[in-house]
């Protein structure tokens, strides 16, 4: 997110709408349309306060942690957008069941408390409802005030927000393409610190563990940042040069950004992004990822190796299952982060592929329940993937804020708990 002079400059002379969004987390599918929303309002010029943007570029979380991180943004925030479900009204009317909904419960008795200290005027608070069933749970104290369903008034609450009409995305045709090329030149001076050659002297020593590639290290994710997803698809069928043009550009690209990182660091692996499955599979067939990016794959593929990179590995969400193999066959060394609720399975797909490295696979839901919730999810897992090998137990994606500290904790313990019975 943006702040300070950073938002000035974009909205000129009028600060830019800020919203907090406060919403119950109920599963992954429910988690990505919240985040879908949230990012379809900053394409229209708001800042939008959200806990997974938060985690984004805090890993670690908030140094206060996230009770007080929740009730300030939703006492403090000018604007806020209750994403309207029968669990976030239970919160709010706390009845929810006793250890769960953590987060929301704080951040939906700061704003009943809100809504109380200006005498029921209510101007900066509304629900959106993704579904209208869900109007039917709106607590008896917010019924008095107008809600907003996410996709029909979608232009209402961007209105109501102070924002502008999202832009289109960057590249449409090949001349919007030839247009942006001058931003994409991996020799522009600032790729690299002026300190470089001091840190990559100092990264033997380093702690942790080195990695290479972020979003910009792929063949759809890439893309889709460029044109869309819906951009994107239709691109595939219409404009199926531009996408090999764009493709083509980008391994050069690449090649020539990371030539002198490989060069002076040994790095523990190449990551690679795509976020290209959803719920029930892929967003492209096995043929287009076949047609569009495994030539593109194998080349970099090919330069890692030559270049002494050890492991390159591909983060996608969702279900990849059926994708699987054609990256196999492409080179890739391993996948993350194997989304549960997506149907993905550490242990099925280790014995489908014994030698595929494996991050993740570990349900973040069993941390928002007790001790034995998390044992039973651990035990389920880690004996056959530690016995297995080629495997490093992680959650299927971040932690949510309404795991506690103690579970977390809780959580590590038995993990290596559970390694060290196994090995």
């Amino acid at each position: 997110m943006m702040h300070g002079t950073d938002r000035e400059a974009l909205r000129g002379i009028a600060a830019m709408p800020e919203v907090f969004i406060s919403y119950r987390q109920l599963d992954d599918e429910q988690r990505l349309r919240v985040r879908a929303f949230a990012e379809r309002l900053v394409a229209c010029g708001i800042e939008v306060i959200l806990d997974q943007f938060y985690l984004d570029d805090h890993p670690e979380g908030p140094p206060e942690g996230w009770p007080k991180w929740s009730s300030d943004r939703a006492t403090e925030t000018q604007r806020v957008i209750i994403i309207g479900t029968e669990a976030w009204f239970r919160c709010f009317d706390g009845k929810q069941p006793p250890g769960t909904g953590l987060g929301a419960a704080c951040e939906a008795q700061d704003l009943r408390q809100r809504i109380y200290d200006h005498a029921g005027v209510n101007e900066d608070i509304r629900v959106v409802l993704f579904d209208d069933a869900d109007a039917g749970h709106i607590s008896f104290k917010l019924k008095g005030w107008h809600w907003l369903h996410a996709e029909r008034d979608f232009d209402s609450i961007v209105r109501w927000l102070g924002g502008t009409a999202p832009a289109a995305p960057p590249v449409a045709t090949r001349d919007d393409f030839e247009a942006i090329k001058e931003r994409l030149d991996p020799k522009t001076p600032g790729r690299y610190p002026a300190d470089w050659d001091e840190w990559a002297k100092a990264a033997p020593d380093f702690p942790h563990i080195l990695c290479l590639g972020r979003r910009e290290n792929g063949f759809f994710g890439w893309l889709r940042e460029l044109m869309g997803l819906e951009g994107l698809l239709f691109a595939y069928l219409e404009q199926p040069d531009l996408i090999h043009e764009i493709c083509r550009y980008q391994v050069t690209y690449l090649q020539t950004l990371y030539e002198r990182a490989l060069r002076d660091v040994e790095f523990d692996f190449v990551f690679m992004w795509e976020d290209m499955a959803f719920k029930n599979g892929p967003l492209i067939s096995p043929d287009f990822v076949r047609t569009f990016m495994l030539p593109y794959y194998r080349e970099m593929i090919d330069f890692y190796r030559q270049m002494g990179a050890k492991l390159i590995l591909q983060d996608s969400d969702g279900n990849m299952t059926k994708l699987i193999p054609l990256f196999i066959e492409a080179g890739l060394d391993g996948m993350l982060p194997f989304e549960v609720a997506a149907g993905m399975d550490v242990v099925k797909t280790r014995e489908a592929f014994p030698k595929l490295r494996i991050l993740g696979g570990i349900d973040k839901r069993a941390l928002y329940g007790t001790k034995a919730d998390i044992d039973r999810e651990l035990k389920a897992r880690l004996p056959a993937m530690f016995r297995s090998g080629g495997y490093i137990p992680t959650l299927d994606h971040h932690a949510p804020p309404e795991v506690s500290y103690g579970n977390f904790r809780y959580y590590l313990r038995r993990c290596r708990e559970i390694y060290d019975t196994t090995r």
